[in-house]
């Protein structure tokens, strides 16, 4: 953070604009709702876990990852909401 507390999300893009393929680690989660987060822990993609983006469907607007926990189908829309770093 810079000295207003603000992240650059450029270090930290979203899920969403990630390549397939490449090798990433969850940083941080920007819907901080009940409800989102607890999607987020069913789904195994909490901060610090490793994630894959296995396939793009932009017909569906779906990604599937491979993650710790499994095989996860999330949609863009949540995608754009947690944020990664390559490793």
């Amino acid at each position: 953070p810079d000295a207003l507390g603000n992240m650059s999300t450029h270090d930290h893009p979203a899920l969403e604009s990630c390549e397939v393929g490449m090798p990433l680690t969850v940083t941080r989660i920007t819907d901080e709702s009940p409800a989102f987060l607890k999607f987020i822990d069913h789904h195994g993609l909490n901060p610090g876990i490793e994630v894959t983006i296995n396939a793009r469907d932009g017909v569906n607007q779906r990604l599937v990852l491979n993650t710790n926990a499994g095989e996860q189908n999330i949609s863009c829309d949540d995608a754009r909401k947690i944020h990664v770093s390559m490793r």
